[in-house]
């Protein structure tokens, strides 16, 4: 496999994971949204095949960035790290991009927070919620309403952070299973 440019690379990949993720959360999303219990269990399982399939695609496309690598140059911890954080970020600010198109523009960010808190209040009255609880649940739901809505730049900044946090430990991770170290002498045979 022929060694191709870093960013062309990490930016195709991570494109390719960004708008995976975005998928994913629409459909997060949408069942949440709902109300309906059902479908918000539903969600739960979406969130699961989501996190292992992005944790597959980091391993999978890291893994195909190592094999463009001669066994004799090796492929090191940075190199995966920086290609891993590369590809974080890229999916990262596709999904925060993406996360406020449907949030703020397909949807309505007032019609969002109103189903919102619909769907919460309803999963939280079917789940026995001691009484005790209620009124801080009614505070919290207040508030939301009353808070405003977020800006893109804001929305980014928190899909980077949070992926940033979940993706750096990630790819401490897979760097450190992906690194190989270099045979200037070729296969070492075990005698």
């Amino acid at each position: 496999m022929v060694k191709s440019n870093f960013w062309n690379e990490a930016c195709k990949y991570g494109a390719i994971i960004g708008l995976a993720m975005s998928v994913a959360y629409i459909i997060e999303q949408s069942f949440m949204l709902s109300g309906k219990l059902p479908l918000m269990m539903a969600m739960a399982l979406v969130w699961v095949i989501a996190s292992v399939g992005y944790i597959v695609m980091l391993y999978y496309f890291t893994k195909r960035r190592r094999a463009a690598y001669a066994p004799e140059e090796g492929f090191s911890f940075g190199q995966g790290f920086g290609f891993l954080i590369a590809m974080v970020l890229l999916a990262a600010l596709i999904k925060g991009v993406i996360e406020f198109l449907y949030r703020s523009v397909l949807i309505g960010y007032s019609e969002y927070m109103d189903r919102y808190i619909n769907a919460m209040s309803q999963a939280i009255s079917g789940g026995g919620v001691p009484a005790s609880m209620e009124g801080f649940y009614a505070q919290t739901f207040e508030q939301m309403q009353s808070m405003p809505e977020p800006s893109i730049l804001a929305t980014v900044w928190s899909a980077v952070f949070g992926n940033l946090l979940v993706g750096g430990l990630l790819s401490l991770i897979l760097a450190a299973v992906l690194a190989r170290a270099p045979r200037p002498f070729g296969p070492q045979s075990e005698e």
